[in-house]
């Protein structure tokens, strides 16, 4: 995907109160894979800024960039977020599929307990309101020790995605073991809300 300005592109919209042409892309590119997501949010800059912010990428039906926009700036170390938050705009622009995204200023992508609670709350939210959650990417910072600067929840299986959309990415995911997981997320979940109420 080619996020430098091209001609006759197609631009990329950052939706807020006045609406801001931000890059443009090849017109009819998609975004294919996390890679494509992270690139985009590499050419934003977000990898650089002290704070979290995290954004909401909003896709047409053919995984076409059409827009996005910043659900919220935290503190360095965190950037609370509320699920309407993350789809109020989306809604407007009548998308059928958002990417969520923020950065790490640490430079370090790997997801907090913080985030994946926060991402398991917006899947859910999104089910709901009929508006698919594709995946969540973490940008951080290039490093030696690490073989990548993002971290995608889907290609980690952290997302408990629905079954029969198993080729949002156009690959074959290992769904099984992402049910696994997030049952196994369930469990621990019910378990710590026993103890609460025996402890009560």
């Amino acid at each position: 995907m080619t996020t430098t300005p091209v001609s006759n592109g197609k631009s990329v919209w950052e939706y807020s109160l006045n609406r801001r042409k931000v890059l443009e892309i090849r017109e009819g590119e998609k975004a294919k894979c996390p890679e494509d997501i992270a690139r985009f949010l590499r050419a934003l800059e977000i990898q650089n800024e002290e704070q979290e912010r995290f954004l909401t990428i909003v896709l047409d039906v053919k995984n076409t960039i059409k827009g996005f926009f910043t659900v919220t700036v935290g503190l360095i170390d965190r950037a609370p977020v509320a699920a309407r938050e993350v789809f109020r705009l989306a809604i407007l622009q009548g998308a059928s599929k958002v990417v969520v995204a923020h950065n790490h200023p640490s430079g370090d992508p790997t997801p907090s307990a913080q985030d994946i609670a926060c991402t398991r709350e917006v899947v859910a939210a999104g089910k709901i309101i009929g508006i698919e959650v594709m995946d969540h990417i973490i940008l951080g910072l290039p490093s030696p020790t690490r073989a990548r600067d993002y971290i995608s929840f889907r290609e980690e299986n952290l997302l408990c995605f629905d079954p029969r959309h198993r080729h949002l990415w156009n690959t074959t995911s290992d769904t099984r073991k992402g049910h696994e997981t997030c049952q196994a997320m369930d469990r621990m979940s019910n378990c710590s809300k026993r103890s609460a109420g025996k402890a009560s």
